[in-house]
């Protein structure tokens, strides 16, 4: 009987090697292990967040993997561009790219052209990060501290909820976690290939993440220069791995160099010069706010972010202080170090990141975890590992218990000895923990999915049919906030969405022949809290043309204010009518308005008229209302408005039917609501119209 690679192995004949049963199990829980950080995320994903998460970051990747799935690095813009604008993409006139690298993207791109869905990519990523995470335990604490490491990580509530989403943080801890096990090999073996590995996965994470590769692979940089003065027969593996990382750099900078066409201009800086390091004026978009970032917000950022990891690291706080305790307990073995410099270099480089401060402001480490420390999970867990280790072999020199031999008939792994029996207390703490923390952030999660699909559920249901539908949404870009309503890059799916551009949407009516046109509104506001109160409403809209045609009004004084006025607003021209000047509560008035390309006017004899009301803009806004006022001064009254979407082309009026109803009820504030307006206004069309672009119900 004898060792093999670390499993107790018989040999029995001479071509036969049979591994005993205490060896069968490490790997059978390895293999559990993986299969679960594969199920798990895509579970997740799938009954948490069926709609995204609460970070529109995730809609910039799918898009740009949908691209990639196509062979595509970028869109192409055209006349109607600017209805389709996507959140973090940049519109330089000749490219619509997204501002972040293709590394990510690249992952999801593979589960949806291997399953038609990215959620694949996520069961591959987390399965690969808990495998390397498995090999690095092995690596720096053998067979045992793999299996503790790779428990450990699988229950970590942080990495399974980011494993659950398309945020590229993963992806960065994969490149980091393959990077120090490629050096660490390096180190023990002085093997080229394991320094050319190691430069290879650096270069993927500069090329994902570069502010994340420099702050990671710093110490190992110096560690490998410690290296090397000590033993110059490792300057050629040195070599290999300059030579990896370069190569991918260089890749880096052709793509920068296609993209922005500069190749030292990362496509982050094209869309947002101000996106960058240091203190001073930052922005994450020029339509986003300035963000006046100073070293002092720096560091209460990060003094937030480090009291946030008390919670979302395995173990938890009680987890930092026992590796703390070990660490002054115990002197630190090969490679510890280099783990403690990647912990200090990442917290102190993200002083100095106002994208740190800026998650703080948001609130999105209570949600996410403070994500810009998210790559400190691989130093973190196998410290964990280590110090638990530490801890075992004292406790292995006290009297061993009764109890640890039967307890090992369960966990043949540990052999029932002491040591084993605290790894396995140790590692049941640790899951107990996790999944806590896991439970409650996972419904945290889910009540901004329960938010977000009743916002949806209206667009759901009109578009729902066999019919090609175009939605208008309420937002300044694709995306944000209403993240799972976004476009296939060639923006010819059975939905499509469009930002709304007022009368504009007419030309993109036309553009999109028979479809169904929706307007999608939004009472309230969809903020980054899931308690803030909105609701939303859909409305078909109809593309209409016409000569001429009336618009027939129907008012009810129904706040009893002695003053009545009629207007129309047509692009900063309006037209006047005082209805009443002693109305009472409860009277009607029905008025008819004559639209034609020349002019707009009421039908019947109105001394009171002041003027002639011109025409429909070649494109624009034309407003019918009504307004009640307790003085003669329509702007101090209540107000009530049609508004239509309208132009003139070719002799006839083009408008989309029915209009947007809005209400002033303060002259105070002036705000506008836009909400239903009857009964006290109601208008219908007469004369006939050809519909245009409409589809049938049949």
């Amino acid at each position: 009987m004898g060792e093999a690679g670390g499993e107790t192995a018989v040999i029995a004949g001479p071509r036969r090697l049979v591994l005993s049963l205490r060896a069968r199990p490490a790997w059978l829980l390895i293999a559990f292990l993986v299969g679960f950080a594969f199920a798990v995320p895509i579970l997740i994903s799938a009954f948490i967040f069926p709609v995204l998460s609460n970070n529109p970051d995730e809609t910039v990747y799918l898009v740009q993997a949908k691209l990639l799935a196509q062979g595509r690095l970028f869109m192409e813009p055209n006349q109607y561009s600017e209805f389709f604008s996507p959140f973090f993409f940049f519109n330089d006139g000749d490219k619509i790219f997204s501002k972040y690298s293709p590394v990510h993207a690249a992952i999801l791109a593979i589960g949806e052209m291997v399953a038609g869905s990215p959620r694949l990519s996520l069961g591959l990523l987390g399965a690969a990060n808990l495998a390397v995470i498995w090999l690095l335990g092995r690596e720096l604490y053998g067979r045992r501290g793999g299996l503790i490491a790779a428990v450990v990580l699988a229950f970590s509530a942080w990495f399974l909820i980011h494993s659950s989403t398309y945020l590229s943080y993963t992806s960065s801890l994969l490149f980091n976690a393959l990077f120090l096990l490629a050096f660490l090999k390096w180190q023990r073996t002085n093997r080229p290939a394991w320094a050319l590995g190691a430069g290879l996965a650096i270069g993927i994470e500069f090329f994902a993440r570069p502010y994340s590769a420099i702050l990671f692979s710093t110490p190992f940089a110096v560690w490998a220069l410690i290296l090397v003065a000590r033993d110059h027969q490792r300057i050629m593996p040195l070599a290999a791995m300059v030579a990896g990382a370069t190569s991918i750099i260089a890749l880096a900078l052709a793509y920068n160099t296609v993209i922005t066409g500069n190749p030292l201009l990362f496509p982050f800086q094209a869309l947002e010069p101000l996106d960058t390091l240091g203190f001073g004026a930052r922005r994450t978009h020029p339509s986003a706010p300035l963000f006046d970032f100073t070293p002092e917000k720096g560091v209460r950022a990060t003094v937030t972010a480090l009291r946030s990891l008390g919670m979302w690291l395995p173990g938890g706080a009680l987890g930092a202080l026992f590796i703390a305790l070990r660490l002054y307990f115990a002197p630190l073995r090969r490679g510890e170090i280099a783990l403690l410099a990647v912990i200090g270099s990442v917290v102190v480089g993200n002083v100095f990141f106002w994208g740190t401060a800026h998650l703080v402001t948001l609130g999105a480490h209570d949600i996410f975890g403070p994500f810009y420390h998210f790559d400190l999970l691989v130093p973190y867990t196998l410290l964990f590992v280590g110090s638990i280790g530490v801890a075992a072999s004292w406790v292995s020199k006290l009297p061993r218990p009764a109890w640890m031999g039967r307890a090992s008939r369960w966990v043949p792994a540990f052999h029932g000895d002491v040591a084993g029996g605290l790894i396995a207390v140790a590692a049941a703490l640790v899951v107990i923990y996790s999944i806590s923390v896991l439970g409650s952030k996972l419904e945290l999660n889910y009540r901004y999915t329960t938010r977000d699909q009743e916002l949806y559920a209206p667009i759901w249901a009109a578009t729902s049919g066999s019919h090609e539908s175009l939605v208008f949404l309420p937002v300044t870009l694709i995306g944000l906030p209403l993240n799972d309503l976004i476009n296939d890059p060639d923006l010819d799916g059975s939905v499509v969405y469009a930002r709304d551009l007022g009368p504009k949407n007419l030309r993109l009516m036309e553009a999109y022949p028979g479809r169904r046109y929706y307007r999608f509104t939004i009472q309230g506001a969809v903020t980054a809290s899931y308690s803030d109160w909105a609701s939303s409403s859909i409305e078909e809209v109809r593309l209409e043309r016409a000569n001429e045609f009336d618009v027939r009004t129907t008012i009810v004084n129904d706040s009893g204010k002695p003053f009545v006025f009629v207007y129309v607003w047509n692009e900063g021209n309006v037209q006047e009518y005082l209805v009443d000047d002693d109305s009472r509560r409860g009277e009607t008035y029905e008025l008819t308005w004559n639209v034609a390309p020349e002019g707009m006017d009421l039908v019947g004899d109105f001394l009171r008229q002041l003027s002639e009301m011109d025409g429909p803009a070649e494109e624009g806004v034309v407003t019918f209302a009504v307004a009640f006022s307790d003085v003669p001064d329509r702007e101090r009254g209540e107000r009530l408005e049609y508004r239509y979407w309208m132009r003139v082309e070719d002799g006839e009026i083009v408008f989309a039917d029915p209009p947007q109803q809005w209400r002033n009820t303060s002259w105070t504030n002036r705000k506008w609501v836009e909400s239903e307006v009857g009964p006290a206004m109601v208008i219908s069309l007469e004369n006939p119209v050809t519909i245009t672009g409409g589809v049938s119900d049949e």
